[in-house]
C-alpha cells in the first residue's frame, strides 16, 4: 500500500497535495504503467470523490499533462456550505457516516474546532451579505424549482454570529 498523509497526524491542503502529486506522477508515466492516455479516468469514494474534483480541476491547468477523460465521484462530499439542503437532511443518520460523525472528521481534517458546529450546522458562520450572493447556488429554493427536494424540512438559514 502506497504511503500517504493521515488524520490525525496530518491536516488539510496535504491530502489535496498528496492526491495531486501522485497524480501528476501517474500521468507523466503512464508508459511505464502500460495506460493508453487516452482512457484516463480518475475516481473516488467520499471523501475520495472531492479530492478528484479538486485534482481533477488543479491537473487541467497543467497542459503538459494528459487530459482527464472522465471523474467517477461516488457518494461525493462536495458541499461543506449549506447543511440545510436535502441530501444532508435525509441522510443524516444514515448508519455508519451518520452527519455527526461526517460533521466531526470534516470538522478534524479541517482543524476546526467542534465548538462550531451548530453555527456551521445552521450557517451562521457564514456573513449573510455572502448567503445572499451565492443563494442561487447553494440555497434550499434552488431544490424547489429543479425538483430535487422532496419530504423536508425548510430550514432558514440563522444569521451571522462572529
Amino acid at each position: 500500500m502506497p504511503w500517504y498523509c493521515k488524520l490525525p497526524g496530518y491536516h488539510h491542503p496535504v491530502l489535496i497535495n498528496d492526491c495531486q502529486n501522485a497524480s501528476i506522477y501517474f500521468l507523466k508515466n503512464l508508459e511505464s504503467f502500460g495506460v493508453d492516455p487516452s482512457q484516463v479516468v480518475l475516481c473516488g469514494e467520499s471523501i475520495g470523490s472531492w479530492a478528484v474534483a479538486i485534482v481533477t480541476q488543479a491537473l487541467t491547468c497543467i497542459p503538459s499533462l494528459p487530459h482527464i477523460n472522465a471523474q467517477i465521484l461516488i457518494c461525493p462530499l462536495v458541499n461543506f456550505i449549506n447543511f440545510q439542503l436535502p441530501s444532508h437532511q435525509q441522510n443524516k443518520n444514515v448508519p455508519l457516516l451518520t452527519r455527526d460523525f461526517m460533521f466531526m472528521c470534516m470538522c478534524k481534517y479541517l482543524v476546526i474546532d467542534l465548538c462550531w458546529k451548530d453555527a456551521m450546522l445552521t450557517g451562521s458562520a457564514i456573513p449573510l451579505d455572502k448567503w445572499k450572493k451565492y443563494r442561487k447556488w447553494l440555497s434550499y429554493d434552488n431544490m424547489l424549482r429543479n425538483g430535487l427536494a422532496k419530504d423536508v424540512e425548510q430550514v432558514f438559514i440563522s444569521a451571522f454570529t462572529p
